[in-house]
């Protein structure tokens, strides 16, 4: 049986995690998205077949993601696809009746449907599929950030990891070094609307916390060695609402917290 290593020898090797530099090698594109068609093959085989029925090079990801929803999720699509329609038609209906009273009326009924929109998604939340929860099957692996830390070693955080917990959609993003062992990661799904965050911890080699939301664009990070928490205050502007701003605290559960001013 090999030796547990000694107390002091744990925290010369926690020390000698502490980040030197890091590189982001695809500063305009994070994600890297591209489908691998010979994971499909072993994983997905039926969806590799439509896949190359319809695929096309300048849009196969969206082709793909299509495809892998129309499969996995088309009861629920068929159910709200008729909810949708039936509000497009209520609305259309709105912007054509001067009379108030009628008006209203149509607003009730569009807030009902939408009432049972909701409800269909709670119904179907726990059966719904989406690529991004099978990130390593789908897409080909690249390196996206080089963590450069102390003894000349080097971490690797690669791109399906940051789609396993951000998804697909992108616009952007920003990497920061917060202490000696933090990396933090903003992404963007939509600009000053929604987006993501990742923390990497270099003495586990892997993320200590991920989070991704509407509403949620952190601006500004802080680290509290003391307390091994970090504090984010986040401001976006949600689908024509005004500024939206929060702020949260990371406790060192690493878990998301909002907090009153």
């Amino acid at each position: 049986m090999p030796k547990k290593p000694k107390t002091k020898d744990m925290k010369n090797l926690m020390e000698g995690k502490k980040i030197i530099s890091f590189e982001d090698v695809f500063p305009d594109d994070l994600l890297q998205l591209k489908i691998d068609k010979d994971k499909l093959k072993i994983e997905f085989p039926e969806l590799l077949k439509k896949f190359n029925e319809k695929s096309n090079n300048s849009k196969e990801v969206n082709i793909f993601e299509d495809i892998f929803d129309d499969h996995f999720n088309s009861e629920y699509n068929s159910k709200s696809k008729i909810l949708r329609k039936k509000v497009e038609i209520l609305l259309d209906k709105q912007t054509k009746e001067v009379n108030l009273e009628k008006i209203e009326l149509i607003k009730k009924e569009i807030t009902e449907i939408n009432k049972i929109q909701n409800n269909l998604l709670n119904e179907f939340k726990s059966r719904l599929k989406f690529t991004e929860n099978y990130a390593d099957k789908i897409y080909k692996k690249e390196n996206s950030i080089i963590v450069n830390i102390e003894n000349n070693e080097k971490q690797i955080i690669t791109n399906t990891s940051v789609i396993n917990f951000h998804g697909t959609a992108y616009d952007g993003h920003f990497v920061f070094i917060v202490d000696d062992y933090f990396l933090l990661i903003h992404v963007s799904i939509a600009s000053e609307q929604s987006g993501s965050l990742g923390i990497w911890d270099t003495r586990m080699n892997d993320w200590c916390f991920t989070h991704s939301d509407e509403g949620f664009v952190p601006r500004s990070f802080n680290y509290n060695k003391e307390d091994d928490c970090f504090t984010i205050e986040s401001s976006a502007y949600y689908y024509g609402q005004d500024l939206i701003e929060t702020k949260y605290v990371i406790n060192k559960n690493r878990e998301l917290i909002e907090i009153e001013d």
